[in-house]
């Protein structure tokens, strides 16, 4: 995953999920990105972080997002199913404090819930602040009906926000009681509250995958995008043909038995049956000119 992140010439390598803490090599990916001149951005829904976690495995990130929807972090837990402890929380980002990173807080503005701008202002007294963090993203729900908040009408149309993203721009920075915030508005192509654009120019950005594969956007729920490849065949296939080279280089067979070796090699591979690969990470939404 490292090495495909490189050679893709990116220098900014956002960790996605699912939940990227869950990862057992997630210490090794961010320590060989960022041995490597990468700055690393971690999302995550909070329920491994403490200081010691972050000490031990996240040590080297530029900046770490924390997914909490709600300033009461037991109606939060009803929201995600994860239960998340105030003080743990904040050890935890002094700890990212301490070791350079940013955080910031993502809080879905969910109907019910964190609905309007003075639920935005107890947001930020009751949870932003208290803990210590840097800023806080506003974001709406995208492709749901019956909890969508309007972030244009909630703030009553300030802070540059209008009903046309797609034109005007979905992502705007701002000030609330005296915290930075991100406002994330979604567009027509991914609420049926605002009008799509006619003809978008739709871009999928590219999404490095758990394979070592960078695919064109997050992959289709019940489609394969790609050909399927029978990953612990090829690794055995590569060991041999290596056994086959080694032997050759040190005059322990001759051209001739090489050549025969590495035709019956090629001749299994050939024959091998690919394994499907199938994710469940959801389709994502066509991608215009606004950036995730």
């Amino acid at each position: 995953m490292v090495s495909a992140a490189v050679a893709a010439g990116m220098l900014n390598v956002q960790l996605l999920g699912g939940e990227p803490t869950l990862h057992k090599d997630l210490r090794s990916i961010i320590g060989g990105l960022v041995r490597r001149g990468r700055k690393v951005w971690l999302t995550t829904n909070g329920s491994r972080l403490s200081a010691d976690y972050v000490q031990q495995v996240l040590a080297g990130v530029s900046g770490v997002n924390v997914s909490v929807h709600h300033y009461n972090l037991a109606a939060n837990a009803v929201v995600t199913g994860i239960n998340l402890d105030f003080e743990t929380l904040r050890a935890a980002i002094e700890r990212l404090h301490d070791l350079g990173a940013t955080v910031r807080l993502n809080c879905t503005c969910i109907a019910g819930a964190v609905d309007s701008r003075s639920e935005m202002s107890r947001y930020i007294d009751r949870l932003a602040k208290p803990l210590g963090t840097d800023t806080v993203r506003f974001a709406e729900l995208k492709g749901n009906t019956d909890s969508f908040v309007n972030l244009t009408r909630a703030l009553g149309g300030g802070y540059g926000l209008t009903d046309d993203p797609f034109r005007y721009g979905c992502s705007l920075d701002a000030t609330i009681d005296e915290m930075p915030v991100n406002l994330r508005i979604m567009c027509g192509l991914q609420t049926k509250y605002r009008p799509a654009p006619l003809s978008p120019e739709q871009v999928p950005n590219p999404v490095l995958y758990y394979d070592g594969v960078i695919y064109s956007g997050w992959q289709l729920r019940k489609e394969i995008l790609m050909p399927p490849v029978n990953h612990v065949e090829a690794t055995v296939t590569n060991l041999a043909i290596d056994a086959v080279i080694a032997k050759l280089t040190a005059s322990k067979i001759n051209t001739e038995e090489a050549s025969r070796l590495l035709k019956d090699i090629a001749a299994r591979a050939a024959t091998s049956r690919p394994v499907e690969r199938r994710y469940d990470s959801g389709p994502a939404p066509p991608v215009s000119n606004c950036q995730y």
